[in-house]
């Protein structure tokens, strides 16, 4: 999925035509419902599979079924939070068809007078609050806590230039509104994924 959005990135930010743009941010809706439905399915059946497991094995399983739902919550918390923010952007956007917005800065939704401002504040929030809700649960999976970590690491970035910049500038500033919306979609495929492999991991190792 993750290569999906990085390439709807760089159609979105070449791509001038209303046609074109349109056709792709057609895909990218397309993507999304179907990434939605697919994941919705597995998470079902991950955690119906951790159910079971632990009534027919409470010795091993019964401490996995809760720490997989537990899981479950704080992705999911995370995934309609940073909807929130996708919100905020269509809220700048306007109107769904409106392109010449769609490729204006983004600036606006993050940062008043150059200094972060109350989305931007949110964003980090969640972001830091998630990492420190999951933080002990992927402690004993070694490479979910890698990517946990690269992935969510809110730390200043140094730029191409050689220049440290806070997150949310390296990240968002100066930005067409669509490709922040993107970054923000690719987020949340993130957190899902995850997800995905902590199911997986404590299906192996359900007792640590």
């Amino acid at each position: 999925m993750k290569y999906y959005l990085y390439s709807l990135i760089g159609l979105l930010m070449m791509t001038s035509c209303k046609r074109e743009k349109q056709e792709v941010l057609d895909v990218f809706d397309n993507i999304n419902k179907e990434t939605e439905f697919e994941n919705s399915k597995y998470d079902r059946d991950y955690l119906v599979m951790f159910k079971d497991s632990a009534i027919a094995h409470p010795e091993t399983y019964a401490v996995a079924q809760i720490n997989a739902e537990e899981f479950h919550y704080k992705t999911t918390q995370l995934i309609e939070q940073l909807e929130h923010v996708k919100n905020e952007i269509d809220n700048f956007i306007g109107e769904v068809d409106n392109y010449e917005m769609m490729d204006k800065l983004v600036n606006p939704v993050f940062f008043s007078n150059d200094s972060l401002n109350s989305t931007s504040i949110y964003l980090k929030q969640i972001i830091s609050d998630y990492y420190t809700s999951v933080e002990d649960q992927i402690y004993f999976f070694a490479d979910i806590e890698k990517k946990v970590q690269s992935s969510f690491n809110l730390e200043p970035v140094i730029d191409v230039e050689g220049e440290k910049k806070e997150w949310v500038d390296y990240h968002f500033k100066d930005f067409p509104s669509i490709v922040a919306k993107v970054k923000i979609s690719q987020l949340q495929e993130t957190a899902i994924q995850i997800e995905r492999e902590y199911y997986e991991a404590l299906m192996k190792k359900p007792k640590f």
